[in-house]
């Protein structure tokens, strides 16, 4: 399917999407969004990363942007990274969330911006991969717990359990009812450290409803958002977007989400894509 009309809001993930598999930024991938801007096109960041690891990216396109971080629960105005919304877990999701996940050690996302802590680790069991995400993606910004009840006092709105894939696809499939009636689950890949996790959310903390709260925010109408993503937790937002578009990456479920299929090299394909709307 192609587009018939420029868009006015145009949502980015960032890993594996904006930014190569590799880690890498390409400058035609800058200049194309900043081009975008220019042309009227608001733009958009969805991604799973922490608000400082979406700045790298945030600060090197350099374009005024809503961003969505942790796949959806928390939302941000750029620049400023000033918090507009944040879809906090229940104590009793979290609750039912930290049962369902035994024997493993559970990493707790938190808001408290106040106390310079992200992240809250309820510790189980040793586990050397969860040694290994600690201490590449918050080595300052978690703080470890023994028991459940020293969560109380956080707002919590992400549960998550790193580990080798033969352990977190049986523990995805073995949730019992009640814990997906009530979480939206999905496996997400931490790519630098190349491992998997399993991870819990409110059902409204999707990129699909950041993305509809931003559309809404900047009233535009659906069919006016253009959506690319690679993952599986982009599934939501390519599905909400009046265009979604999966990157040549993506696996089987995205690309069947997605209205439109790059293909090819990931970042030359998303830059001629760029180009293409800017001549619409």
């Amino acid at each position: 399917m192609t587009l018939t009309r420029r868009p006015r809001l145009l949502a980015f993930d960032i890993d594996s999407t904006l930014v190569t598999p590799a880690g890498e930024l390409k400058q035609e991938i800058i200049d194309g969004l900043r081009a975008c801007h220019r042309a009227g096109m608001h733009v958009a960041y969805l991604t799973n990363r922490a608000p400082r690891l979406a700045a790298e990216v945030t600060d090197s396109v350099g374009v005024p942007a809503l961003t969505s971080t942790a796949s959806g629960c928390l939302s941000w105005e750029y620049p400023g990274w000033h918090c507009i919304d944040v879809r906090a877990l229940t104590a009793e999701q979290v609750a039912l969330g930290l049962d369902a996940l035994r024997p493993c050690s559970v990493n707790c996302y938190v808001y408290a911006p106040e106390e310079g802590v992200e992240l809250v680790h309820l510790e189980r069991r040793p586990a050397s991969c969860a040694d290994k995400f600690l201490a590449r993606y918050y080595p300052k910004q978690h703080r470890r717990v023994s028991e459940p009840t020293e969560l109380q006092s956080y707002e919590v709105y992400k549960l998550a359990v790193v580990g080798a894939p033969e352990e977190i696809t049986p523990l995805r499939e073995a949730l019992p009812a009640q814990v997906t009636d009530c979480l939206y689950s999905y496996v997400h890949q931490m790519r630098l450290i190349d491992t998997p996790a399993l991870e819990l959310t409110d059902p409204r903390a999707t990129k699909g409803e950041a993305l509809k709260m931003f559309a809404q925010r900047l009233g535009i109408a659906q069919q006016e958002v253009v959506a690319v993503g690679d993952s599986e937790n982009d599934i939501p937002m390519l599905s909400w977007a009046g265009h979604g578009v999966s990157m040549p990456v993506a696996g089987p479920k995205v690309r069947a989400a997605a209205d439109q299929q790059l293909e090819g090299d990931d970042p030359a394909a998303l830059a001629g894509f760029l180009q293409r709307l800017l001549m619409d």
